[in-house]
């Protein structure tokens, strides 16, 4: 096991929020990287039921004029065939339940006047594997008429109905959020004539939590393969390239190279019940200034049997540093039938509770 630190303070730029904004994602951090999680509704059926509560503070300060709502895929559920969900309908309220606050029975979660603001057919577009970042905010609703939402007057909420027959698991995911940190991957490992998969799983304290990936935490960075040891090397970077290096024509065929490199660690192989892996350590100086900072890994191989080139390449990470201490932003609830009284309240937590939802890019004018 080897031990690198991130030695250069990641540096944020605010830009200031114009008036005249005419989009808003919810959470922020949703418009720069794919979220943790993934969720099969709303969308994934025909037929289900859907709210999701979202923070009046993070959509505008006084007073939102609405005039659509984008969802997206989530990346690595990707590739996702193209469907029609017909006979949609959303409707917007006010509610004053706060987060946290939200019921499994859908009518208390109605707490002020709702709204339609549309009715008609959703349509999910067909997507393609993604790469780094998050995937276009493609899943569009756009209302006939204006909705004007004032935050002093309660949270926002989204009840969203497919009224459609029941039945079937989810075939369309959507990305999907929790707070804290988030790690995911993008790309593929190239073809190993041995037939070992390279694999690439970043980890904290050998488990993969959204609120570890934070500030004075330790990332683990862990390649394995099942009964070949080669040598090589972890590398990492804060940058991916905007289109995969492909390695092809100086004689690895399928292997890419995903990301900048700035450092790389080689490889030192332990054995382990399922066969070896080589852990690189990260450790995230607790410094709040790297909240939000986005670093990049992936694992390369030597081995002149493998191809002319030599070398052979694995799928790559994207992790985002998040803040451990964030409040909940967004809560959702699902039913898989649209007639469903009582639904199940989004938790992604294992020891504790921990709400998430899709995340939602709002259109109109904020101020």
């Amino acid at each position: 096991m080897r031990t690198t630190s991130l030695s250069v303070l990641f540096a944020a730029a605010l830009a200031a929020a114009s008036l005249a904004q005419t989009q808003v994602a919810v959470p922020a951090h949703a418009a720069d990287v794919d979220g943790h999680q993934s969720l099969g509704l709303p969308f994934g059926v025909p037929g289900f039921r859907s709210q999701i509560l979202v923070a009046g503070s993070t959509i505008a300060p006084n007073v939102a004029v609405l005039t659509g709502l984008r969802f997206r895929a989530d990346r690595p559920s990707a590739p996702l065939t193209a469907a029609n969900v017909p006979n949609v309908t959303v409707a917007l309220s006010h509610c004053s339940l706060g987060l946290g606050g939200l019921q499994q029975t859908f009518a208390s979660n109605v707490t002020g006047t709702p709204t339609n603001v549309f009715s008609g057919t959703v349509q999910l577009p067909a997507q393609s594997p993604g790469l780094a970042g998050p995937l276009a905010w493609d899943i569009v609703i756009a209302f006939p008429q204006p909705y004007v939402y004032t935050p002093a007057q309660g949270d926002l909420l989204i009840d969203i109905v497919g009224n459609n027959p029941t039945g079937g698991f989810p075939s369309y995911y959507l990305d999907a959020m929790q707070p804290g940190g988030s790690a995911t991957k993008f790309g593929a490992a190239g073809d190993n004539p041995s037939f070992d998969f390279l694999n690439l799983i970043v980890s904290t304290n050998g488990v993969l939590e959204p609120r570890l990936i934070t500030p004075g935490r330790t990332l683990e960075f862990s390649s394995t393969l099942s009964f070949t040891t080669p040598p090589g090397v972890l590398a990492l970077g804060f940058d991916a390239l905007p289109q995969p290096f492909d390695l092809t024509p100086i004689g690895a065929p399928t292997h890419n190279v995903y990301i900048v490199p700035i450092a790389t660690v080689p490889h030192v192989w332990q054995q382990s019940f399922i066969g070896w892996s080589s852990t690189t350590n990260v450790a995230i100086p607790n410094v709040p200034g790297f909240i939000g900072l986005r670093l990049y890994g992936q694992s390369v191989l030597f081995d002149a049997t493998a191809n002319a080139l030599g070398m052979l390449t694995s799928e790559a990470a994207e992790v985002r540093v998040g803040d451990g201490l964030a409040p909940v932003l967004m809560q959702q609830v699902d039913a898989l039938d649209p007639n469903a009284t009582v639904g199940t309240l989004v938790d992604f937590g294992w020891s504790q509770p921990e709400f998430g939802a899709v995340p939602v890019l709002f259109e109109g004018t904020f101020q």
